[in-house]
């Protein structure tokens, strides 16, 4: 038996694409913790450890620039927004916090898979066996 996976947190404050990483992630077996924004996805971290963060950029209450500035560095944050299409965005992410990855919207969800088998199955690698592929800017 391979071992538990680690669980995932999903900060995206819209309602349809939060709730269909959920599920698409429940299906394959991980624990999935949910957040609408930065400042709810504190609160979440406070008695949750997750293996990987999908984070979004543009939230109300707290935005996903704030939450890259107040979470701990050691949590492996995968950006995913629609507003990380220019350098200077990646570069302004990076620079704030070294996120491991961006993503664009909208998401491949192949990719979504990769990533999240890579970080959080005890083994690592893609759920083929690959690494993950192009669309997951590793960093």
């Amino acid at each position: 038996m391979k071992g538990a996976k680690k669980p995932v947190l999903v900060i995206e404050d819209d309602d349809e694409i939060r709730s269909g990483l959920r599920e698409i992630l429940s299906a394959e077996g991980y624990r999935v913790r949910t957040a609408a924004n930065g400042k709810e996805a504190l609160q979440v971290l406070r008695h949750f450890r997750p293996g990987l963060v999908f984070l979004d950029l543009m939230m109300p209450v707290m935005s996903g620039w704030e939450f890259l500035e107040a979470a701990a560095d050691d949590l492996p944050i995968i950006v995913v927004s629609a507003y990380i299409h220019d350098a200077k965005s990646m570069s302004a992410a990076a620079q704030i916090h070294r996120p491991v990855g961006f993503m664009t919207k909208p998401v491949n969800l192949e990719t979504i898979l990769d990533v999240t088998h890579a970080f959080c199955d005890p083994y690592g690698g893609g759920h083929d066996g690959r690494e993950p592929t192009a669309g997951a800017d590793r960093r």
